[in-house]
């Protein structure tokens, strides 16, 4: 008499395949971690873009104005920028291109995470470019622009710091979530996890060449870029069950589009900008 198999025949196979699985994508997070500390060994610059998609960074600060072919934002008297990064301490170049459209400059005072960088004069008159070798404190980049005018300091175009190795704090989770999220997504499609794992790897290593490229605008596009991915993602490899290709192509598509559309420097030109489109072109 053949012993029969029951639906409990299956569950330690699923159990183990569910086990695996786990591993597998703690496993890809903490690979992630790794090529990400490796890119931020490069020391690339970390250049903020002041204007309409960064504001969520600063306070006090003036709305952004277009000031053609940039864009920029007044500082008011005192003025803090909460760049997503830490930074390790040692000998930077701090750059910076402003203007101040007033009769008279400003000295500008900089501190980071509440301790004293470097100071400046704020020349009156157009947006120029000012660079300060100075040693940079170690720890989160929470710079603070104090001004000696009383009302407005200066309109800042960019901020760039050159030389200083950085890291990607914990608390941005739209990064770290996404080995996860791709992982499952392929797995989803019925791919086997050394498919999977070995995808999701090729699409993390291209994402931390991107980080090392341009440590700001990497985290920048993926607060906004990494859950949309995720989930059309998840939704495609319902759809497209056994087809691991296209959701891998949708995915990668979906992040390389995002990080152009989402990125810092990007200018998304308003009504009164197409305005002037059409009143040149008449």
């Amino acid at each position: 008499m053949s012993e029969q198999k029951g639906p409990d025949a299956a569950n330690p196979t699923l159990d183990r395949r569910l086990r695996t699985g786990l591993l597998a994508a703690v496993a890809l997070t903490a690979l992630f971690a790794s090529v990400l500390g490796v890119a931020g060994r490069f020391r690339q610059p970390i250049v903020v873009d002041i204007g309409p998609s960064t504001g969520r960074y600063g306070s006090g600060f003036e709305d952004s104005e277009e000031t053609p072919p940039t864009t920029s934002r007044w500082t008011r008297h005192r003025a803090a920028l909460d760049i997503p990064l830490h930074a390790g301490g040692g000998p930077v170049r701090f750059s910076i291109r402003a203007a101040r459209y007033l009769d008279e400059p400003t000295l500008v005072s900089v501190a980071v995470n509440g301790k004293s960088f470097t100071s400046f004069e704020q020349p009156r008159g157009r947006q120029r470019i000012q660079e300060i070798e100075a040693p940079l404190p170690e720890g989160p980049l929470n710079l603070e622009l104090t001004s000696e005018d009383p009302k407005l300091g200066m309109a800042l175009d960019w901020i760039r710091i050159e030389g200083a190795r950085w890291r990607i704090p914990l608390g941005e989770w739209m990064v770290w979530v996404l080995p996860v999220g791709i992982f499952g997504a392929l797995l989803l499609t019925g791919a086997s996890l050394p498919l999977a794992g070995g995808a999701t790897t090729l699409i993390l290593v291209g994402l931390a060449g991107f980080a090392a490229m341009d440590p700001f605008g990497f985290v920048h596009s993926m607060r906004d870029v990494a859950a949309p991915t995720i989930g059309f993602s998840i939704l495609a490899a319902l759809i497209f069950r056994g087809q691991t290709a296209a959701v891998l192509a949708i995915a990668a598509t979906l992040l390389v589009k995002g990080v152009f559309l989402f990125h810092p420097s990007y200018f998304y030109n308003d009504v009164r900008q197409n305005d002037r489109y059409v009143g040149a072109l008449r």
